[in-house]
């Protein structure tokens, strides 16, 4: 046999010994990984450098020769280095047999992986999903001459972090003026638990920069990097803004803002919710070198909006609020100021606070004979929220006959609709018109009672259902306050989107139904929410009324007419009988006018905190022939309606003295100054009522004045209807002139 042959041999055997192993064979049953499970999943890890312990497996199960083979492969130690998300795995090889390896390749699911090669260490290095990502090592033996193959995974529970990573500190974005100093490397830091004085690199366009200071406008990014000593780095890239030094002239402009939100949680729909609070159209007045910005909050929220706080360059500044133009004016000392405004939002019970940016590149200078009608709140046509609310007429308690006093009275309203109907067999139906009350299941995320209750708010119990040659048409009713804030109705009936058509004006949806049965669906974009809201609405087929049909004719309009004319006649007898009205001459009546403080009582310390915010602590006593008048003033009158009054647990017909900005005068008579008083009020804002008593405190009673009216003799009312409101307020006025005077 030749030299060369036996060599030959000697070596494979010598390569084969070296792979295999001597001595009793290792079978690693237990870290058997070919069913591709990773030993334990790698979530958390910094970025920085690693070494952990690997696992081999033979391309074939069950070999152990294999086994043993793929073992002696590679070393039992991988370092990998984790980096901006990415994952670098380092493989050494057995330094004895890497001589005859050959055509080294790397695979991860299936896919090819590209390796680099460091034949000096006797490594490859290649990049993986994550650290315990399984791969697969192919390789050509040359002594042997075949391709040997074998997995290999890490055991992510010996895992030893070597070097951690360096980090930059306190870089973020810059805004700066025009001409202002900057110092890019001001605050920010490289810190490393290895290494101390890290430099801190810049690379970017810097050439805006002159003698230190900002002088060519512009956004420029900047590239922040720090490096450690064995090579990781982390870098950061900020954005610098340097905003153009504004320059207006004296005279008024009408410019566009922008908002940030500032707070916590989402700044998606934080900024959503400031925009849908400011008006994107505001005003600025410069005058020898003072600068007026007028800001103005959209209609549709502002009735919520209260508490208002504006903060100029990190310091609070006085502004002054126009409810009745939703506005609010304040001073800043430079056309650049950062401007922050805060606002509690009643209906969310927090405080939202946006930064409001003033677009000078959108200043438009308004003309002297167009100043004022340029102004922003002053539109044309448009409805102050609550500035409305109770401009009906009055009857004898005060309360309006408006039609619109809440939910409850809606609902009073629609069953009185239909209160003459007779109850019908659901299964019977015949053409005509039905009244049929309906319940409402909230569908969504969130507290499900709180849902259902919005939803029962939003939509009132009563609908009506049309039914016609067998074709059903159901009328859905909202109520007044929710109406205004939704938009974008859809309405499906099993499954299925259906035709709805809408009618603002009675704030009704109507569409056709197969049966009572149907599962309906309303959905509507609520704009105080920003999103969508959906709820089921069942129809209560045992409420199920006729109104009008075959078998019963609907009531004329003009019976109708003469019900309502007798009704209002019996209530207001005085006017029946005017002609037998006997004249007598008036007569001098003397009064005395005092003031009392008065104490909130209610089951609850939060109830009490509430209602004490809305009712004046002071009120307004006079006694007049005999009789005692009490008057209770209520602040936030646009966050309130259906004011009633029980005095000793009856109803007390109190009448509006006056109603001046956001409150209003109650007045009404008391029997003494233990009177049992108790108030109702509907809160807009919270969507039901609030009750609580109120105590005079006798020991605060104190002397005003006396004064002197002209009153009709006893004939129904001690004094007329219109001497006492021109009493009440001028008693009002001398009240609150004495109380300033005592101050």
């Amino acid at each position: 046999m030749g030299r060369k042959k036996i060599n030959k041999i000697l070596g494979y055997a010598l390569v084969t010994s070296m792979l295999v192993g001597v001595g009793a064979d290792t079978v690693y049953a237990a870290t058997n990984i070919n069913s591709g499970t990773a030993i334990v999943r790698s979530e958390g890890l910094r970025d920085g450098i690693y070494e952990a312990n690997n696992v081999t497996s033979y391309v074939e199960e069950g070999n152990s020769t294999g086994e043993n083979m793929a073992r002696n492969a590679v070393g039992e130690k991988t370092k990998f280095r984790i980096e901006d998300g990415k994952t670098l795995m380092t493989v050494y090889f057995n330094s004895s047999l890497y001589g005859f390896m050959n055509n080294i390749e790397v695979s991860a699911g299936g896919e090819a992986l590209k390796i680099e090669e460091n034949k000096d260490d006797k490594s490859i290095t290649f990049e993986v999903p994550s650290p315990d990502t399984k791969v697969k090592i192919g390789l050509f033996i040359t002594m042997m001459g075949r391709k040997v193959e074998l997995f290999l995974v890490n055991d992510m529970n010996t895992v030893n972090l070597l070097d951690e990573a360096p980090t930059i500190n306190n870089a973020k974005d810059i805004s700066v003026t025009q001409g202002d100093a900057i110092d890019l490397l001001s605050g920010v830091i490289g810190t490393d638990k290895e290494d101390s004085n890290l430099k801190v690199e810049i690379s970017g366009d810097t050439s805006f920069i002159k003698d230190g200071k900002a002088e060519i406008p512009g956004v420029y990014p900047i590239t922040y990097k720090v490096t450690d000593s064995s090579g990781q780095f982390d870098e950061k890239t900020v954005n610098v803004t340097v905003n153009k030094k504004t320059t207006l002239g004296d005279g008024s402009y009408t410019l566009k803002n922008t908002v940030q939100y500032v707070g916590q949680g989402n700044m998606e729909t934080g900024n959503s919710m400031a925009r849908k609070v400011l008006s994107d159209d505001s005003r600025i007045d410069i005058s020898n070198g003072k600068n007026t910005v007028t800001l103005t909050f959209n209609s549709e929220l502002y009735a919520f909006l209260k508490n208002f706080n504006v903060t100029v360059d990190g310091e609070k500044v006085e502004a002054e609020v126009n409810k009745d133009n939703r506005t609010i004016k304040f001073n800043i000392p430079d056309l650049n100021s950062d401007i922050v405004v805060s606002t509690l939002v009643s209906m969310m019970g927090k405080e939202v606070s946006f930064k409001t940016t003033l677009n000078y590149d959108t200043a438009k200078k308004l003309e002297d004979n167009l100043e004022d009608n340029n102004k922003p709140g002053n539109e044309d046509n448009e409805n102050i929220p609550g500035e409305n609310e109770n401009s009906g007429n009055q009857d004898n308690s005060g309360n309006t006959n408006s039609g619109s006093n809440g939910s409850a009275n809606e609902d009073k309203e629609n069953e009185s609709e239909g209160s003459s109907g007779e109850i019908v067999d659901a299964n019977q139906l015949k053409n005509g018109i039905y009244n049929i009350k309906n319940d409402v299941s909230y569908i969504g995320d969130g507290n499900q009672d709180v849902g259902n209750d919005m939803a029962r708010k939003a939509l009132s119990k009563n609908s009506k259902l049309e039914v016609k040659d067998d074709k059903k048409i159901l009328t859905l009713k909202f109520n007044e306050e929710q109406f205004s804030f939704f938009k974008d109705f859809r309405i499906t009936v099993n499954g299925k989107d259906v035709v709805a058509t809408p009618n603002e004006a009675d704030r009704t949806i109507s569409f056709e139904i197969p049966s009572l049965d149907a599962d309906i669906v309303v959905t509507a974009f609520v704009s105080v929410m920003g999103r969508d809201v959906s709820f089921k609405t069942i129809l209560n087929k045992g409420t199920l009324e006729l109104v009008s049909g075959e078998d019963k004719p609907a009531i004329e309009e003009e019976n109708k007419s003469e019900e309502s004319n007798g009704t209002s006649s019996s209530n207001n007898g005085s006017s029946a009988n005017e002609g037998n009205s006997t004249v007598t001459e008036n007569k001098v009546t003397k009064g005395k006018l005092y003031t009392i403080e008065n104490k909130v009582v209610h089951k609850s310390q939060t109830g009490v905190d509430m209602a004490r915010k809305y009712l004046n602590k002071i009120s307004d006593l006079e006694e007049i022939d005999g009789k005692t008048y009490l008057t209770l003033t209520f602040t936030g009158q646009e966050f309130m309606k259906d004011h009633k009054i029980t005095v000793n647990g009856k109803d007390a017909n109190y009448k509006v003295v006056s109603k001046n900005g956001d409150s209003i005068k109650l007045r009404f008579e008391i029997p003494n100054l233990d009177a049992d008083i108790k108030v109702s009020l509907y809160v807009i804002p919270m969507g039901r009522n609030v009750e609580f008593n109120v105590e005079l405190l006798k020991d605060t009673k104190k002397f005003v004045k006396d004064f002197t009216v002209s009153s009709l003799p006893q004939t129904g009312s001690p004094i007329g209807g219109n001497s006492v409101a021109l009493l009440g307020m001028a008693m009002m006025g001398a009240s609150m002139f004495i109380r300033k005077r005592e101050e």
